[in-house]
This record gives C-alpha cells, structure tokens and sequence, in this order.
C-alpha cells in the first residue's frame, strides 16, 4: 500500500520533480566521467613509476635537502644533487627480504652526469643498478641491443633515442661539483626502452653499480706509509729533479751540449716516466669505492594495497627519519611529473566537491517547496490516522526514488560517455593535461567498485538533503492542514 502511495505521489508531481531529477542525473554523469578519468590517470602513473623504475616504496638517506631518485625535488628538472649512500644498507636489504609482503627489491645508486658517445653529448639521470635484480623487479623491461654487463663488469645501457648503433661504442661520463670533476669512461654494451613514453623516463641511462658509486663520490682515498713518512720515492723522486735541473739551466744554450749528460739526463725522464706511471697506478689501486654503497632501496609490494603496511613495517622496525632513514611512496620517489599529476588531481577533486555541495543544496530546497506545497495532504494523511513513523517513510521512499533514480540514470549515462571517450582517441595538446594521461589519449576506466561508491553516494546525498525537509514534514499537524 505504502509503496503504491509512493509511486503514485512521485508520478503526479513529475513536473515539478522533473528539473531536479535532471540535474541529479547530470551531475552524477559528471562525477562517473571525471572519477573515472582520475581512475585511469592514477592506474597510468602507476604503471609508468611504480611498474617501471621506482617499485611501491623507496628507502633513501634522510638528508637535509629534498631529493627524488632523478635528482633534487625540483617540480620539473632535478638539480645536481648527490645523495648519500644508506647507513646500514646490509641491515635494512635483509630485513625487507623478511617482510611477506614484499614481492622483490632492488638497490640503486641515482645521479646526473653528461654522456658523450662518438661526440654527442646528453645530459642523463643514471641508475647504477644490479641488473640481475633489477630485470627480476620490472620484468617489462625491454632490451632492444646487445647484453647487459656480466656481474663485476664495466657498462652502460643506452636509450634507443640515441642515433646510429651506439652498441660496441664507448661512452664517456662525466660529472662536475664545487671545483672537481670526475670523468669515467665505459663500455656501451646495450640499447633498452621503457615499455611507456614518458619525458622523465627518457633521460634514464643505466650503468654498474661501480661506475655509478665513482661517478657520486662515493670512494676511499688512501695514502701509503711512505708518502706519510716522506722517504722511499718521493726522496728519489727529488733526488732526481735535482739531477735534472739543480746544476744547470736547460734554457740556457750557449754552452755547447755534453752527449754523456745528455744519455743521463734522458735516463732521469725515463725514471720519472716509471715513477709517474708507477704512482698513478698506487694512486687507482687505493682510491677504491665504498663496497655495498647504494643510496636507494626499491620495493615492490605484492599488491598496491600492501604498500602502507610494508611502510609501517619499516617504521616499527627502527627504519625510520629519527634514525637517518627516509621511507617514500611511490609518488615521492619520482616526484616531479608524477606529484604534478597528483597535484592536478586535487584540485579536480576539489571541484568535484563543490559540484556536489551544490546538488546536495538544490536538492535540500527542492525537498523542502515539496514538503511545504503537500502541508495539507501531509495534515490530512495525520487527520485520518498516520503516523509520525508511516509520514516519514513515505517522505523517505519519495525521496530515494527521485535522487537514487535519477543517480542510476546519470551513472549510466556517464558510464556510456566513458566508453564514447574511450573509442575516440582523444589528444590533447595541452601539456598539463596530456600529463595525466601518460601523455597518451584520453582514456577512462569504470570498474564495478566506482559504481558502488557512486550508487552509496546517492543514498548518502538522498539522507543529507532529507534531513531537514523530514523535519518539516513531521512538524505538520492536522489542525494546521484543517486550517490550509
């Protein structure tokens, strides 16, 4: 009988239901389109950071200056910024290989440097990776050319924007801080690319982890008991310039030229030649990178879900900044493109929120001239009987009949939108808005969870905008409508 009532009601005041049911309907489209091109931008981003170079979470050193594994935490371009290397990284690789959750890990050792290969040069991010663990943590990984480096050997992995076959090539690496400068020179032993087109991903070359740890710095400089002590070679060596140059002027040549200390003169260069060669090759040998130095640990979890309880894991277990350690998501990794995309996210979803707030408040006034223009009927329904409880059952069906029909039919109409959007291609030029889409097309995606959540908002807004004209409602007496 009640449902009856309520349907009967609903189809006699149609006309004047009928503008609210349409903007209910229109803004429902709305929100199922723009969630679901958020959903595909999040899921897009993912893919090309999280699925690609920087796995789920990162651990790095918590330094005094931000940085992202491209650099410093520059919006656009990554400064040169060398991080340090973890402390206790044995510790913390060990501890992550104990947590359930986590499906692989790999370390890294992240800066910038010029490479030159047969005189071009680029400016690049370098990863000096194990490249074992690192085809194992992102198996999309795509090697066009030649091999990746044998364990303990010298490399480097190119992009396939480089001209040519650069492959058998060398390429020479350089870096500059403060007044210093380090220049190392590798082999190019392969050619890779990113499964996704990305302009931060471009500038990625990959090397072994030695070549990286020279390239940051991150070495020993050790001097021999005899430099210390002054004696041994460097006391031939003066010894020798004192030959060479203590009892003559070799600028001077009006004096005729002595063979005999001419021959002795070329067997002191000669000396000097070994001594030099001698103590550059001292000077390799004991200038020997830090062993295990890396300054990130990549995680990949099992699932996106298991992400903040890995972090929390870490957290627990002491890793953390109070004891120098800086554990990231995905997102403050990379930063750069990826926190500029979230930052764009946040204000559509605020604007989201305004368009719903507004729903919400011409859905309360359009309820309220509702329940004000059936003061009589509401009066005559308590005259013969009804009670406070059936008055206010009826207001609610009628209510979650209009908003939660008129949402079906706008989800629906979004959800063909959606796949409209999906079937065109659409590119937009627009920098910042290609941005979070990959720099791909306009895509969307509707999952059953996003139909949910919107069917459960419509009841949420059909409560929030019933409250107060429910209140009105039940406030009507009989005498009041004897007197209407």
């Amino acid at each position: 009988m009640l449902i009856s009532l309520v349907g009967r009601n609903v189809l006699r005041n149609r006309k004047r239901l009928l503008p609210l049911a349409v903007v209910l309907a229109l803004t429902f489209a709305v929100l199922i389109v723009g969630n679901a091109l958020l959903a595909y931008s999040e899921q897009s981003l993912y893919q090309t950071f999280a699925r690609q170079i920087s796995g789920d979470i990162s651990v790095s050193y918590a330094g005094d200056q931000n940085f992202t594994l491209f650099g410093s935490d520059a919006l656009l371009v990554g400064d040169l910024y060398v991080p340090e290397p973890i402390l206790g990284f044995e510790e913390l690789d060990a501890f992550v290989r104990t947590i359930d959750s986590v499906a692989e890990i790999t370390p890294a050792v992240s800066g910038l440097a010029q490479v030159e290969i047969r005189n071009r040069s680029r400016n690049h991010t370098f990863l000096g990776v194990d490249f074992e663990r690192f085809r194992r943590m992102f198996p999309d990984f795509e090697l066009v050319d030649g091999s990746f480096p044998a364990p303990g050997e010298r490399g480097i992995l190119v992009q396939d924007s480089w001209p040519g076959t650069p492959v058998g090539q060398r390429a020479l690496m350089s870096t500059a801080r403060d007044v210093s400068f380090t220049l190392r020179e590798v082999p190019v032993t392969g050619v890779f690319r990113f499964p996704v087109d990305e302009a931060t991903l471009d500038r990625v070359v990959l090397v072994d982890p030695e070549t990286a740890r020279v390239l940051n710095n991150y070495v020993l400089g050790a001097v021999s008991d005899a430099d210390r002590s002054g004696d041994s070679a460097s006391g031939d060596f003066d010894r020798e310039l004192d030959d060479l140059f203590g009892d003559s002027d070799p600028f001077l040549f009006d004096d005729p030229v002595d063979e005999a200390d001419l021959e002795s003169d070329r067997s002191v260069l000669d000396d000097l030649e070994d001594f030099f060669q001698q103590t550059t090759e001292e000077a390799s040998a004991e200038r020997q990178t830090v062993a295990g130095s890396w300054n990130f640990l990549l995680i990949s979890a099992r699932s996106r879900r298991d992400a903040p309880l890995i972090q929390a894991e870490l957290d627990r277990a002491g890793f953390n900044r109070e004891n120098g350690y800086l554990v990231r998501d995905w997102r403050r990794t990379v930063g750069g493109n990826a926190e500029i995309a979230w930052y764009l996210q946040i204000m559509f979803n605020v604007g989201i929120v305004f368009v719903t707030l507004g729903a919400i408040m011409i859905t309360t006034n359009s309820l309220i001239l509702s329940v004000l223009e059936r003061t009589g009927e509401i009066g005559t329904m308590r005259a013969i009987g009804a009670s406070r409880a059936r008055v206010a059952y009826m207001l609610i069906l009628e209510t979650l009949l209009v908003v939660t029909g008129s949402a079906v039919v706008g989800i629906v109409g979004g959800v063909a939108v959606s796949g409209v959007i999906n079937h065109m291609h659409i590119v937009v030029d627009n920098p910042f808005i290609s941005l979070l889409f990959g720099g791909g097309a306009l895509q969307t995606t509707v999952s059953p969870r996003l139909i949910v959540v919107h069917l459960v908002s419509a009841v949420v807004l059909t409560v929030i905008a019933m409250m107060y004209p429910l209140k009105r409602g039940l406030e009507v007496s009989p005498v009041e409508a004897m007197r209407t």
